[in-house]
């Protein structure tokens, strides 16, 4: 029993010895990132936003004036944001974006998953129905002219819908289910409405790889929608283009 006791004291000592050398670890100096101090030009190129507009997105997105993690990670909301924006900008490397960001890579990630959380709680309703309150019947009437004016044939035509598949790696179990004999690799699909002003107007997923679009879209239950909002007052019928099998479900 007493050398028992003794092992464990041992442990607990060289367990404390640790933390301690842990804690009083010298530390690099990353510096600070400060988004005034950098030129327009490379904002625009490593953010995709002007710098202006990062304030106003911040503004839009709700995004507190100081995010702290679950890590004890902290920032001010537009350090968080350029870090979530950053990270989105494809293609970029972690080591080169956590360095521009005058941040650990670790401390790099958990700001930028904390953000993903965050906007996708407050936000996520506007891309799951496509009658979420951010077109009206007016939008949709300017959609059509500008698809029209690119030299469609379709007069009512306001956005396009696909399907994208996204690959992923061999999974040890359930192979069947995310592996696409279409695309031949394994992977999550996701099907997606884009407008002619870039805006996503419905997001669905993600889905097994397997699953085909046109059962993808009777899932989503985006044609239930269609006929409320893509049908105005006067009977003018509005319109998806897609796919042969997609368009055929929405015009039905």
């Amino acid at each position: 029993m007493g050398a028992r006791l003794n092992v464990v004291t041992v442990l607990a000592v060289a367990v404390a010895a640790k933390l301690i050398c842990f804690r009083n670890r010298p530390r690099r100096k990353l510096g600070v990132f400060n988004l005034s101090e950098v030129d327009d030009a490379d904002i625009q190129k490593w953010f995709r936003f002007d710098k202006t507009d990062i304030d106003r997105l911040r503004r839009a997105l709700r995004i507190p004036k100081h995010v702290i993690t679950k890590t004890r990670d902290s920032a001010t909301g537009e350090e968080a944001l350029c870090i979530l924006l950053r990270r989105l900008v494809y293609p970029n490397r972690l080591f080169e974006s956590a360095k521009l960001m005058k941040r650990s890579p670790a401390s790099f990630c958990h700001m930028y998953n904390h953000m993903l959380s965050l906007v996708y709680s407050e936000h996520h309703h506007l891309l799951i129905g496509i009658r979420n309150g951010t077109v009206d019947q007016e939008d949709l009437r300017s959609f059509a002219e500008a698809i029209r004016a690119k030299g469609a044939p379709l007069p009512n035509c306001v956005g396009f819908i696909d399907g994208t598949m996204l690959g992923t790696c061999r999974r040890i179990k359930h192979q069947k289910v995310a592996y696409s004999g279409h695309k031949r690799h394994h992977g999550i699909k996701f099907q997606a409405v884009m407008y002619p002003n870039g805006m996503i107007g419905h997001l669905y997923g993600p889905i097994e790889g397997r699953r085909h679009d046109a059962g993808i879209l009777r899932e989503s239950g985006l044609l239930d929608e269609l006929g409320d909002l893509f049908i105005d007052a006067d009977d003018t019928t509005c319109c998806l283009h897609g796919a042969r099998t997609l368009t055929i479900f929405i015009n039905a």
